[in-house]
């Protein structure tokens, strides 16, 4: 895991596993793959369901962010957010802790 995951991973800790925990979620951090040492996911479940936090692939473009899917569907940021500017979350401890209380309110 490259340094720029490795700070995330341990700020997504940090901030959010405590309410992730008290929301019913596990927490997954999947392996690296040899094909894309780049690629960095985690892995949430609730309820049945299964969400991935895909990260930009590019460690120096900040621009794309974090974002979350379920079934392939993206799920948040929400669309709104987009319209007003905002884009995706970023990775800074405030960012991460607005998604998980996004994701904290997704209805399952």
């Amino acid at each position: 895991m490259d340094k720029l995951h490795r700070d995330y991973w341990q700020a997504f800790n940090r901030v959010g596993n405590e309410t992730l925990l008290q929301h019913g979620f596990s927490i997954e951090l999947l392996p690296e793959k040899a094909v894309s040492p780049m690629l960095f996911r985690i892995i949430l479940n609730r309820q049945g369901h299964q969400y991935l936090l895909s990260f930009s692939s590019h460690h120096l473009d900040f621009q794309d962010g974090v974002s979350i899917e379920e079934d392939g569907q993206l799920v948040l940021p929400l669309p709104e957010r987009k319209r007003n500017g905002q884009g995706l979350y970023g990775y800074t401890d405030q960012s991460i802790k607005e998604m998980i209380d996004d994701l904290c309110r997704l209805k399952n």
